[in-house]
Formats: structure tokens, C-alpha cells, sequence
């Protein structure tokens, strides 16, 4: 696998101020936050069931600099593709139904020479067909690896998978939300790993 860790120093990204970004929320001192490298693994085409007490293994903020919200999705777009690519079964989370019908435009057009198959979550869905899902309510029959959360709350299918990812920009609101859930997973004894990204281009 490849190795995505990162340092992250608290007072070099606008975002996290000198305090820390989400640390300081937490109640800690402001230091050095050394992230541990962590692997992207390739997983078996079916996983076992969680249990419905099991938590998501790994939890990783994606910071972005702007707040441009179609930005934002954009980036999602990019994650979404690296696990499909990397032959994972996708949940994508969001608010309303509306958010997702205009994701789900965004994901076929967003760049040129992508191909992500997708499909809002539905009865009917499987992971072998359909790799990508989307869902703003309902929670899949079999467990996804990966959630990419763009809801304000934490994903509702949470117990289901082994990895999720959040993308916090720089919007007031969409970065209260962020800190929030933030320091939920630290509730529930899951410590997330925190990546400064560049956000996605137009």
C-alpha cells in the first residue's frame, strides 16, 4: 500500500491557528501533532458484517483551504475515484436528497478522463454493479469500506466500514460541523488522522 501520513505542524495552515484546528477544541495544549503513516489497504470483494456495537476503524479529516463548496465536492470527487481505483466499495453520505442529485451530476462530469460508476443507493443496488453509492437516508444491505461523508453530521451508516473520510473547508459553518464531529469520534475512541490539503481545481 502507499503511505498517506502526514505532519502536521498547528500554526501552518490558516484553519488551524495557532491553537490547532481541532486539538485546541478538544482541550489540548497546542503542539506538534505527528500523524502516524497509515496503509491504504486492497480489500476482498465482500467483508463480513459489523456488528451494530463496532466502530469505523480510521477516520481521516481532509482540511481544505477555501469555501467553495463545489470545491469541496470536487475533492470528494478525486477520493472517490482513488478508492474506486483502488477496487473499494464506496458510500458517499450526504444532508437531502437535493445534495445528492447535484453530486451525482458532478461525479460523472468532474474530470474528463474519469469513469466512476454510480448510482444513488436504492433496493435494487449491489457493490459488484455498482461500486459507488450514494445516500442521503438509506443504509445499504452489505457493508462499504469507505464512507466519504459530506453530511454536517456524523454518516449514519458509521458502523458499517473500515475507513471514512471528512473534508472540512474553510466555511464557517461546514467548519463547526467539522470541529464537532471531530471530537465525536474522539468520543467514540476512534483518533482522527488530520491531512492540509490544496482544495480541488474548477
Amino acid at each position: 500500500g502507499r503511505e498517506l501520513g502526514v505532519a502536521v505542524e498547528p500554526d501552518e495552515h490558516p484553519l488551524l491557528g495557532i491553537e490547532g484546528f481541532f486539538y485546541f477544541l478538544a482541550g489540548e495544549a497546542p503542539a506538534r501533532t505527528l500523524i502516524a503513516p497509515f496503509q491504504n489497504e486492497k480489500l476482498g470483494a465482500r467483508a463480513p458484517e459489523r456488528s451494530a456495537n463496532r466502530m469505523v476503524a480510521r477516520a481521516e479529516f481532509f482540511v481544505l483551504e477555501g469555501s467553495d463548496q463545489r470545491a469541496r465536492w470536487r475533492f470528494a470527487c478525486q477520493e472517490i475515484e482513488k478508492a474506486f481505483n483502488a477496487e473499494e466499495r464506496v458510500l458517499v453520505w450526504f444532508d437531502s436528497d437535493t445534495e445528492l442529485a447535484a453530486f451525482d451530476e458532478l461525479l460523472w462530469t468532474f474530470a474528463d478522463r474519469s469513469f466512476v460508476p454510480h448510482e444513488p443507493l436504492s433496493p435494487e443496488s449491489s457493490w459488484e454493479e455498482t461500486p459507488v453509492l450514494l445516500s442521503a437516508k438509506r443504509l445499504p444491505a452489505t457493508a462499504p469500506q469507505l464512507i466519504v461523508n459530506l453530511a454536517s453530521a456524523l454518516p449514519g451508516a458509521l458502523d458499517l466500514a473500515t475507513r471514512v473520510v471528512e473534508i472540512i473547508d474553510a466555511d464557517p459553518a461546514r467548519r463547526q460541523a467539522g470541529r464537532t464531529r471531530f471530537k465525536q469520534y474522539r468520543e467514540r475512541g476512534i483518533e482522527p488522522v488530520t491531512h492540509k490539503s490544496a482544495a480541488a481545481g474548477p
